[in-house]
């Protein structure tokens, strides 16, 4: 069982820090047309923002998990929606670890598996463990 670490839980807050600071951006001008709306909407934006960073990725992550087992790919995933995707190793055509600059400086890599018609993309993992369950999926066929 493969669970993200502390890096890939960073990773995931400075994407969602970066969204947010765009849009407190944006609710700055609704402000300054506005000020009663624009305060309003500032509120939820911080709200989002503390929610989305202190509670929901932390606890989606820690509920992510990649298992190969009986010639299975099992991947669970989900804070208040589960998900479960499970993929037959045979009907894996190609796999390949994925990094751009972000998650590079922070030594993390996803893990794009392609089969006939579809991608799927996990979260990242470090660069070691995402090297480990690619090459697992190639050796395991």
């Amino acid at each position: 069982m493969y669970i993200p670490d502390y890096k890939t839980v960073f990773i995931q807050r400075a994407k969602v820090t970066a969204a947010v600071l765009i849009f407190s951006v944006f609710c700055g001008f609704a402000a300054a047309i506005n000020i009663f709306a624009g305060a309003v909407i500032f509120g939820a934006a911080v709200t989002f923002w503390v929610v989305s960073l202190f509670v929901y990725i932390p606890f989606y992550y820690s509920d992510y998990t990649v298992k190969i087992s009986a010639g299975y790919l099992i991947i669970n995933r989900g804070l208040l929606l589960k998900r479960k995707t499970i993929l037959a190793i045979r009907e894996i055509q190609y796999c390949e670890t994925a990094s751009f600059m972000p998650k590079t400086g922070f030594g993390a890599a996803s893990i794009k598996i392609y089969t006939c018609g579809s991608k799927i993309t996990t979260c990242p993992f470090d660069v070691k463990t995402a090297a480990k369950i690619t090459k697992e999926l190639e050796n395991y066929k």
